[in-house]
């Protein structure tokens, strides 16, 4: 019997091809006039189920305040772009140190992930600023559910079942391939999480506005209860 995703992803008769390349190919490069010629607006998350309320530093000054709760997200924040010793910490625990490059005229989403034992932090380059084709949005899915094997995005619509992001591991220190955006159709989407034989989490149908860019994430532990229980969580970027 084949297994739930196998299922979703081939019993319905249309499906989405995607590739970097298509989006590139529908889209036509046009770098956000809103960032100054040295600026970088950064974003920051906290993804970590259990570590606690996230502060983080940027060359020892607070980025922004107060700390971010689980599942909490700033808006994007201006910077000047350069090099920056970045720190994290969890009330009087400093839990990452490390340094990071920020390219001018960029935007990126800097992320707290793991478990409280085990917290790091994921940047992401936002590539966001292109126009896209029609109808079209871009979107990305991060799979940040510490104890989830492969996760997959499944998109229902009115009329089709979509695969919207194949199978991901939860993500690691390099985030090259998961910081890409695939170009997919404007709709109304229900979506579900699956791994290869049972629905992780779903969340209610939602419109993804056409020439919008989305990340959408998994979140939480496997088994997990209350906030921490597995759940869908979504970021526009524009």
């Amino acid at each position: 019997m084949n297994s739930l995703y196998n299922h979703l992803l081939f019993t319905k008769s249309c499906s989405i091809a995607y590739t970097t390349a298509v989006m590139f190919c529908l889209s036509a490069c046009t770098k956000d006039p809103g960032i100054e010629e040295t600026g970088v607006q950064l974003r920051f998350v906290n993804a970590s189920p259990d570590a606690g309320n996230v502060q983080f530093n940027l060359n020892g000054q607070k980025a922004y305040t107060p700390a971010l709760a689980y599942n909490d997200t700033t808006t994007y924040l201006a910077f000047t772009g350069g090099t920056y010793n970045l720190t994290s910490e969890v009330g009087s625990k400093t839990v990452v140190n490390t340094v990071v490059d920020f390219i001018p005229k960029n935007h990126y989403t800097l992320v707290m992930i793991d478990s409280a034992k085990k917290t790091r932090l994921a940047v992401f380059k936002d590539d966001i600023d292109v126009t896209l084709a029609p109808l079209r949005i871009n979107l990305r899915f991060l799979n940040l559910i510490p104890n989830a094997p492969a996760l997959a995005l499944i998109g229902i619509t009115s009329n089709d079942t979509i695969a919207l992001s194949p199978g991901k591991n939860f993500v690691s220190g390099s985030t090259t391939n998961d910081a890409l955006f695939e170009t997919l159709p404007s709709d109304v989407y229900e979506l579900l999480v699956v791994s290869s034989n049972a629905i992780i989490a779903r969340m209610p149908a939602r419109t993804f506005v056409n020439g919008k860019f989305f990340t959408v994430f998994a979140r939480g532990f496997i088994k997990g209860v209350a906030n921490k229980a597995p759940s869908i969580g979504i970021l526009q970027h524009n």
